[in-house]
Formats: structure tokens, sequence, C-alpha cells
């Protein structure tokens, strides 16, 4: 009898351990807070993160911020503090949140401070040329070789991976930085600047919301280049990470622009 009740109190003792050490710490860290802390920007960015019609946020990355929360068993929490993308990198590399949800691109300069997880979506690379400006250097059936060799006014998103890209894609550009992506194509549609550079979803979005993209402007799809959108955790949360990438394999989302632009963007503006 003894010897039984030895042998139980042994395997609660045991099973106690156990349990302690049931996650990870980086997991743990995350349970015990018992809020998962996503790092967002605060501009809506549709089809990812916006809006809807009743102040809700509402996206592809709320929803897959509010997935992996449901997957942990804890609430969801976003710190919108950051004002441009590289501040989402740096907020999550001084663990003010735990990972970046935020249509944020993968670099190998960010990622000398955080890790990344598999890219969700993979878009490509564009510009947006003014027709004029376009014209006055070069005949249409020069557009590509012009585009491979870039020279003139190039406009990104101050602090984005578009102004790192310029620099690796278009070296002879003469780069101009601005605040906000809507800066951005104002310079280009009034001839400002040569043209804009970020990756085909923005864009497409630009010429189906403006009636006049057709006569101002002409779209160049980078063939060559890709934009991979993945999330950013600090680097010491491996497992969390390695957990993260089996929630998004198990999630098939096979995202395209299109798929994205019709299942969000309406229900941006409805």
């Amino acid at each position: 009898m003894k010897t039984l009740i030895y042998s139980v109190v042994i395997f609660l003792l045991f099973g106690t351990v156990l349990s302690a050490q049931e996650y990870a710490p980086d997991i743990t860290r995350i349970r015990e807070r018992g809020s998962l802390v996503v790092a967002q920007l605060p501009r809506e960015q549709v089809p990812f993160f916006f809006r809807d019609n009743e102040g809700n946020w509402a996206g592809i990355d709320v929803e897959l911020a509010r997935g992996i929360a449901d997957g942990l068993g804890v609430d969801l929490e976003f710190n919108r503090n950051a004002q441009s993308f590289n501040d989402l990198v740096t907020i999550v590399a001084n663990g003010d949140a735990d990972i970046v949800i935020s249509k944020l691109s993968r670099t190998s300069t960010r990622a000398q401070l955080v890790q990344y997880s598999e890219p969700y979506i993979v878009l490509r690379q564009a510009l947006m040329v003014n027709r004029l400006l376009l014209a006055e250097k070069v005949r249409d059936d020069e557009v590509d070789s012009f585009v491979r060799q870039f020279t003139g006014s190039l406009g990104v998103v101050a602090n984005s991976s578009y102004a790192v890209f310029a620099g690796i894609n278009f070296p002879s550009a003469t780069l101009v930085e601005y605040p906000t992506w809507d800066a951005v194509v104002e310079a280009v549609f009034s001839g400002e600047i040569l043209a804009a550079y970020r990756d085909e979803l923005e864009i497409k979005k630009v010429i189906k919301s403006r009636p006049d993209s057709a006569l101002n402007v002409k779209t160049v799809l980078l063939k060559d280049t890709r934009d991979p959108i993945a999330m950013a955790l600090p680097w010491e949360s491996s497992q969390f990470a390695k957990w993260v990438n089996i929630y998004l394999e198990s999630q098939n989302l096979n995202l395209t622009v299109d798929k994205l632009l019709n299942q969000f963007e309406l229900a941006a503006i409805e």
C-alpha cells in the first residue's frame, strides 16, 4: 500500500514537472501574459489591414493575427506605435511585440535584427511611370531597355523595403523618398517624378481607383523580381517561429493579388 501511495505521489509530481515544461520559453511568455502582441502600422493598407464600415480592423493580416492568437489560446493585442515599416522591425527586435504582421517585406537588412516566417504571399515589383515624361525620353519600343537601365527620378516610401530595393535594382536612378505612398502617387501623376516604385498590388489599386490612370501613367511589371511578404519575430523566438510556420502551412492560403483584392477591397468600401 505504501509503495502504491509513493508511486502515485511520484507520478503526480512528475506530471506537474512535465506540465510546467510543456511549452517552450518563448511560447510560455505569451501564454502566461494571456495576449499576443502584434506590431502593425496605424495607417490602412487594404487589403492587408484596414477599417471596415463598422470601424473595426479587418484584412488578411488581421485575420492571420486572430488565428495565431486563437491557436495559442490567448487574447489579441495590437501595437500600432510604428510610423514606418522599419519601425515595426525595431519594435519586435526590442521585445515590445511578439510578432510583426503588417505587409512586411522580407529583406536581408532586416533579417540581421529579426527572424522571418515563411512568406504568406509573394508579390512582384512594379513601376508606375509618368507617360508624358517617359515619352520625352524613349519611344514605346524602347521602354523595356530603358527600365533595365533606369535613369531619372524614382519615388519610394521612406524607410520602406523599396528604398533598399531601389538601390539594388536601379543604381543609376535618382531616389526620391516620400513619407507616404499617397504622396508618391501624387508626385508621379503630377510629373514631379518620372516613376513610382512599389509592389504590383499597390500599383494595381491605384490603376483601378483612378479614372485618369490610363491617360497619365504606364505600369511596368518587373517579372524577374520578387517581394516576399512575411511575419517578423524576435531572433530568440525560435520555437514560436516554427509554430507560426506550421500554422501558415495548415491554412493553405494560396494567396494571389487578385484573390486578395476581390476578397477584401470590396469589404473596405462597402
